[in-house]
Order: structure tokens, then sequence, then C-alpha cells
């Protein structure tokens, strides 16, 4: 996912809406007013949306009163955002909560509150350890970006159930269950949701989930208001989730991936040590997209990705290659029109038997594609092999993540 727009587009935004503006330093001009306040009411959301007095205090905060933060935030945000939306949506928990650490760390892995809270959704020690949260002299799973995420939506959920409303269990996550149910029982209302009670909570959580509903705000619309993420390196942005197994030398994954120690080291911010350290549960490695095929090579197999990611970013390369007419009834290549002598007996691998062709493959882009039938046993890293293709190229090109991963008798396409 992409947020970055160019400096002229947002030039225009900012002269085509003028309106979409602050009357002063504290309040948002009626034209923009109205504007803003429909899209909060439509934003599609569980969390008991409202557009009032505190809420438009922090999306005023969001767009004009710190548009720099708000646009490094921006830009900070597709390094996470695959992964909250990945989890949240095998949690089945909504969509919106994956903006919580917008509010939480302002998406700094390494943050610390001043009572101990650390990581992206701010776990404080004793919460951590309740949740499976490891922390110890090798790592802080706090830190974690996929553990730290698949802790905070679980812990949750489990105030879900407790409360029956989202709102209600976000209020608990900030402040906690005890000062929640002290608030509870001042109310004088039925208490149906976070508004009936917000005004018997701590100050801190009484302005928790209106900074939630600004921060979604900006994700989903900080074009309309001119704002221009900050650029990110791009292999921050492309990612893979993987898992490993015992101890491994981050040192060794940096050098065997040609990447520079202290970008790893910032990607996989919950080790504290120059090594993942061995587990009795397996540990995650955050890498680039783009070096996903040395790690399957040197590291780990299919079954260890956790999230492929998107290659939206990843620089991908592959030569043109030339149309091939193969013939459907036989498990072998015709001949090949066009192919020098070298691309013949370079490009084009020896019959193994479990090749099935396909009558007029179908060049696009100008590649010409070989289709094959993934046989018993073999993996795509001995398809990659044989065929003489880089791995990454086949799982990019056959949309291959853990979720659509490749079984016996499937169809692989491979560039030629």
């Amino acid at each position: 996912m992409s947020f970055g727009k160019s400096s002229i587009l947002c030039l225009a935004l900012i002269v085509v809406l003028p309106q979409i503006g602050a009357t002063s330093s504290n309040r948002l001009n009626p034209d923009a007013d109205k504007i803003i306040k429909e899209r909060v009411l439509s934003m599609n959301t569980a969390i008991s949306t409202r557009y009032n007095a505190d809420v438009k205090k922090f999306i005023h905060f969001y767009l004009y009163k710190n548009r720099k933060m708000s646009s490094e935030l921006l830009g900070k945000l597709p390094m996470y955002l695959p992964i909250f939306k990945e989890i949240a949506k095998q949690k089945g928990v909504p969509e919106e909560l994956v903006y919580l650490p917008i509010i939480e760390s302002a998406l700094l892995p390494h943050a610390v509150s001043h009572m101990g809270a650390t990581g992206l959704w701010q776990f404080m020690a004793p919460t951590g350890r309740v949740m499976g949260l490891h922390n110890n002299g090798f790592a802080d799973e706090r830190k974690d970006p996929v553990k730290s995420t698949e802790a905070a939506l679980e812990y949750l959920k489990i105030l879900h159930e407790m409360y029956g409303d989202w709102s209600l269990s976000l209020a608990a996550y900030n402040c906690g269950a005890g000062n929640l149910n002290k608030a509870i029982r001042r109310s004088p209302k039925k208490v149906r949701n976070f508004w009936d009670v917000q005004a018997y909570l701590p100050k801190e959580t009484q302005e928790y989930l209106p900074r939630l509903i600004a921060a979604s705000y900006l994700a989903k619309h900080y074009q309309d208001h001119g704002i221009e993420p900050t650029e990110v390196q791009a292999d921050y942005l492309s990612t893979s989730v993987t898992k490993v197994s015992g101890r491994v030398s981050l040192k060794k994954v940096a050098l065997a991936m040609n990447l520079k120690y202290g970008f790893l080291k910032a990607l996989n911010p919950s080790y504290n040590g120059d090594f993942i350290p061995d587990s009795k549960e397996d540990n995650y490695l955050i890498i680039p997209y783009d070096k996903l095929d040395i790690f399957l090579q040197e590291f780990g197999s299919m079954d260890d990705i956790v999230m492929a990611g998107e290659p939206e970013y990843a620089v991908m390369s592959a030569e043109a290659a030339t149309f091939v007419v193969v013939d459907s009834k036989s498990a072998s290549a015709t001949k090949v029109a066009n192919l020098s002598s070298r691309q013949k007996s370079n490009n084009i691998p020896k019959d193994n038997g479990t090749d099935q062709y396909f009558k007029n493959a179908t060049a696009i882009n100008d590649r010409t594609y070989r289709y094959i039938k993934l046989a018993s046993g073999s993996s795509l890293k001995d398809v990659a092999h044989s065929y003489g293709v880089n791995i990454n190229i086949i799982i990019i090109e056959n949309n291959i993540s853990l979720k659509n991963l490749p079984q016996q008798g499937d169809i692989i396409r491979i560039p030629v």
C-alpha cells in the first residue's frame, strides 16, 4: 500500500480545496466542519463513532496544528499497516483497531511511556506476560510488530467478551477494567458504550476514543487536506514476515541478504542482541519483500512464510522472453521459435516428467509463460532451480501467499 503522492498533487489539493481549513488555531471553518462531519459519520466502523467537540479537537490537531507530525506518521504507516490488517482479519476484530498504535506509540516500536508501557501497542510488563509476550535479556516481545499486534488484538477480543461493546473495550484497554467498572458504577444512566461513561473515566481515557476516530480520519482522508506523507525507504515499506526456529544470527542473515545490519535490526526491533534466540515457540523475522527468495534458499521453507507481503515497492527484474508454442498433447516442449542457440541451451530445461504444457502459452508484456504441474515431493525452490528462475518471480507470478500455497497437482506458471 502506498501513501506517497507527488508534491504537485498535494499543492493542487490545497488550491482546489481551500475551504478544508481552519478559521483559527483551534477551530475548523463551517464549510470544512460540515464536510468532515459527513465523512466521519460515514466511516464504516463498529466503535460507536461520533462527531463532537472532542473529536473535532483531535482532527484539528492532526490536520492543522501538527501537519508535519501527521506527515511522518503517514510515512511510517505502510511499514506496519499490512501486518495490523492481516492480524485483525485473522482475529475477526474491527479494522478501525489497526490505527490504535498511531495514538499509543506514534508508530515507534521502541516507545516507552513514563509508566513503563512499551512498544507499538504500549503493553505494561504484567499485561504483556499474561498475553504471552516474553521480556528477557534476549528480546522484548512487546516491541515485536507481529507478536505484540497478535497479543493486543487478542486482549481487545477478551475485553469485548467482557463488555459486549468495542468502544468500552477500548476504554478498558487504556485505563484498565477496574477503572472502567468504577466509571460504569458511577454513571447514572444505563451504560451501552463509551459515550455513556466518558465523563467518569480518567482524563486520558476520556480522550481515547476521540483520538482514535481522528487518527482513523487522518489515515483515510489525508489527501483531501493536502497532507503529503514523508517518504520512507522502500525496503521498509515492502516487507515479508517469516518464522524462524532455533537460534539465528541476524548478522548472518544481513550478510546473506546483502543488507545493512542496522537496517535489519530496525525491521526487527524486539531482539536485544545480534541474534534471534532459541525458543520453544517460533520467532518472527521481518525482511524486505525482494529478499524472500534468499530466505527460502538459506533459512527456511514456504511453510515458514507468515505474510508474503506486497511486491508494490520491490524492484523485480526478469529478461523478456520470446513467444513459445507448445503442444498440450506432449509432456515436453515442441520447437521454439526465434530463440538463439544460447537461449535454447540455457533457458529450456530438460523434461523431468512433471511438466504439463498448454497450447499457445500466453505472451504478456513480452514474456512467455511455461506451465508446469507441481509434482509430489517438489518444492518451489526445486522448480525455481530446475528452470533457472528466481523463486521470488514464481511467488509474484502465481500470487502465492500463506493463504494461497500451491499443492501437489497445482499448475504453476513460469516466465522463460
